[in-house]
């Protein structure tokens, strides 16, 4: 889980999002990233739902980058 929790860090970092933010957005959860930071245990299907989230956000970044 350290992969993942680098690349949210990362994610948030680039975005300019609270950690807090983000697991709110991704999961309704805002302490997700400080309970995975903490050693929480994911299922298959959160980390596909945290993987999802990044991959929309980053595809709507682009959209509007292209788009301005």
């Amino acid at each position: 889980m350290d992969s993942l929790l680098t690349d949210i860090e990362a994610f948030c970092r680039k975005h300019g999002m609270a950690e807090s933010q983000f697991g709110v957005l991704a999961l309704n959860d805002k302490n997700f990233v400080g309970q995975v930071r903490n050693g929480r245990d994911l299922r298959i299907s959160t980390v596909d739902r945290v993987l999802s989230f990044m991959k929309r956000v980053e595809a709507d970044a682009a959209a509007r980058s292209r788009a301005a």
